[in-house]
């Protein structure tokens, strides 16, 4: 299933993370040990989205960002990632290589 997000609205997969466990094993909760933004691929853009945001890109998103989720409807990508809409104003940078 494709999905084409309407007006200004991103699809954007967010990039797996490895967990953080403790010595004993414990693996510790995101909201502890991980305060960095997500960082996401934008796999595709609504007509009105922003022309700097294109598919391909990888963004920076706040890790606490209002996203819709997509579990119901998605399965997770291939390499673990997640797919969720977001909406334009929640990208706080774009990560391009020199």
């Amino acid at each position: 299933m494709k999905i084409k997000p309407y007006g200004s609205l991103l699809l954007i997969k967010i990039m797996p993370e490895e967990d953080v466990k403790t010595q004993a094993g414990i693996v510790m909760p995101d909201t502890i040990v991980k305060p960095a933004p997500l960082v996401c691929e934008v796999v595709s853009t609504g007509a009105q989205a922003p022309q700097d945001l294109n598919s391909g890109d990888t963004v920076l998103i706040p890790r606490d960002a209002a996203a819709m989720p997509l579990e119901e409807i998605l399965p997770p990508a291939e390499d673990g990632g997640v797919y969720k809409l977001v909406f334009p104003n929640t990208v706080i940078a774009t990560l391009k290589e020199d």
